[in-house]
Parts: structure tokens; C-alpha cells; sequence
């Protein structure tokens, strides 16, 4: 797979190195919500940005507040299913997908509290 990066990535075999900020934005700015089924666009990335400011305003750790900002990082990846779909079948959960997000978030990032 190509990413905004410029460098190819195996979503099927991703390793810490494939992983750049830069294309977690990118891909996800241009992400719509509800697989689009809203009335105004509503990129994933303003999600992201919005439950991060409200666990940040709730007073959550800084922890809490980049893994609210991280949660869909692994849409960049490999695309994401509504709930309802995911429930019905244990093997398109997101934690038995290659890039979930429990996948890309083991890559680890250091914050100081």
C-alpha cells in the first residue's frame, strides 16, 4: 500500500517503522465520519481532535488524552467497520485485525505527566 509518506507499507505485516504521524493525519483528515452517512463532513480526524479536547477538559491524563487522540489511528490503515458488523462476527473485530488499533497503539509513544 502506498501512503501519503511516499514509502510502501504491508498493512497486513505493519512494523513500528511504517508508522508516521504524517499520514495518520493525512489519511484521517480525510476520513468522513458514519461511512459518510452525515449531513455535514466530519473527518475522523476532528473526532479524534474533539474527544482528545474533551478529555483534556474533563482532566484526564495525558495518557488518556492522546490515546482519545489516537483511537482510530488504525482507519489509516485499513478501513473501518460500523459496530453493528464488527459484533457479528469475531473475526472482523478490531482486535483480530492486523493494523487495529490495539496493533498501533503497542508502537508505543512516550509523554511525560
Amino acid at each position: 500500500m502506498n501512503v501519503y509518506s511516499g514509502h510502501k507499507i504491508d498493512p497486513l505485516h505493519i512494523k513500528k517503522e511504517d508508522i508516521y504521524l504524517e499520514d495518520i493525519a493525512h489519511a484521517l483528515s480525510l476520513l468522513c465520519r458514519g461511512n459518510g452517512h452525515i449531513k455535514y463532513f466530519y473527518s475522523v480526524a476532528q473526532h479524534s481532535l474533539d474527544c482528545a479536547k474533551e478529555a483534556q477538559l474533563r482532566g484526564y491524563s495525558k495518557h488518556v488524552v492522546l490515546s482519545c487522540l489516537f483511537h482510530d489511528a488504525s482507519e489509516t490503515y485499513m478501513s473501518d467497520l460500523i459496530t453493528p458488523i464488527k459484533k457479528t462476527d469475531e473475526r472482523i473485530s478490531d482486535n483480530r485485525r492486523p493494523a487495529s488499533r490495539n496493533n498501533i497503539s503497542s508502537f508505543s509513544y512516550s509523554i511525560k505527566e
